[in-house]
């Protein structure tokens, strides 16, 4: 059985707390263990700062976090100045892809008549239960 569980908030660095807090809601109830809970939040605090280092001002992070199995599934998306790609070699998406099971990226152009160029951005993270994997 598939569960799917959406928040959208303003791309804004004072909602990542709502975020993580969707997150570990939606997977805490699935039993995932603290530690794997934990690295599984913390990926997502990471994934969503890189969107919003180069999300649109006045724009959405949009977050869905889709129970898969024992795992999860969270998708990060966000309209970006800039694309980003998955050969990133910051610090942050090191840490991102340390801490899951599995990470991607995948960037869209968004044109618009009169609109500056942006870019439609999802970051995907799975994350099974350390005991599952």
């Amino acid at each position: 059985m598939i569960i799917d569980e959406s928040l959208s908030v303003a791309a804004s660095p004072d909602q990542l707390g709502v975020v993580r807090a969707h997150v570990r809601t939606v997977a805490a109830a699935q039993d995932f263990p603290a530690d794997d809970l934990a690295d599984l939040v913390l990926a997502i605090d990471e994934a969503a700062s890189i969107l919003l280092d180069h999300s649109v001002p006045c724009s959405a992070l949009t977050c869905v976090v889709a129970v898969e199995g024992t795992g999860v599934r969270v998708h990060l998306a966000a309209a970006t100045t800039a694309p980003i790609n998955s050969d990133m070699t910051f610090f942050g998406w090191f840490v991102v892809r340390a801490l899951v099971d599995a990470a991607s990226v995948d960037v869209e152009p968004v044109r618009g008549l009169g609109e500056k160029e942006s870019w439609a951005v999802t970051i995907t993270l799975k994350k099974a239960p350390h005991t599952q994997r």
